[in-house]
């Protein structure tokens, strides 16, 4: 058995000969390990133990935020069944949708999410949106769900970046090509006076292969504003 494993199920152990289950920190914290090794079978086993599925870590994490970047929709499923608020932000203000947006490319989730009433244009303490943590972490499909569920394409974060820009720092060549054919405004400028080609000029003093930074800058410039 894994140690991650062996941890888990003795933690369940454990909290099994207590007579307050719900109030046992550890069984909540094995919560929300188990999740973030996408462990179906063990996150049944703590839930009917009685595992807080809201409890939070010391950086305001619920089992719900460390599942959704892991891509198992049962284990969300079983987590959202167990009553994890929906509504709930970390420390940092990021929602469970921002959460599901960089992690494996999985748009199921993040459509379960919404249906159940996950604003999709919320933004946390710096201003960032789930559409600009997908495109710039470069997950097209939940990019195009998230454009789909009529994610603000234009918002910017307390820098004035948007989506456009972010993605266009990391070279994110076919998303940057999605995002234009949206709608995305190319002439949108950060609070430096910056526009996403410029962006693209950052991000390829990071990189040794140019290419699609050169491409991404050379789309950005002959894009029309507007233009979809």
């Amino acid at each position: 058995m894994k140690i991650l494993q062996l941890f888990l199920f003795l933690s369940l152990i454990a909290a099994a000969a207590s007579a307050q289950l719900t109030q046992r920190p550890e069984l909540d914290m094995a919560l929300m390990q188990a999740c973030n090794a996408a462990d179906v079978k063990a996150v049944k086993a703590l839930l009917a133990a009685g595992a807080n599925a809201n409890a939070k870590d010391k950086d305001g994490r619920t089992a719900l935020m460390y599942a959704g970047p892991m891509g198992s929709l049962q284990i969300v499923e079983e987590l959202l069944a167990a009553g994890a608020d929906l509504k709930a932000r970390d420390n940092n203000g990021q929602t469970v949708l921002m959460w599901a947006s960089p992690g494996w490319d999985n748009p199921a989730i993040a459509e379960l999410l919404i249906v159940r009433g996950v604003e999709v244009n919320a933004s946390d303490k710096q201003g960032t949106t789930a559409l600009m943590i997908a495109a710039m972490q470069s997950n097209p499909k939940i990019v195009e769900l998230l454009v789909a569920r009529h994610a603000d394409l234009n918002a910017k974060d307390l820098s004035g970046k948007t989506a456009l820009m972010g993605t266009a720092l990391r070279g994110n060549f076919d998303i940057i090509k999605y995002l234009i054919s949206a709608g995305a405004d190319v002439t949108l400028l950060d609070s430096r006076g910056r526009k996403a080609a410029d962006y693209a000029d950052e991000g390829a003093q990071n990189y040794e292969d140019k290419k699609l930074f050169v491409a991404s800058k050379q789309i950005l410039e002959a894009a029309k504003p507007g233009a979809h």
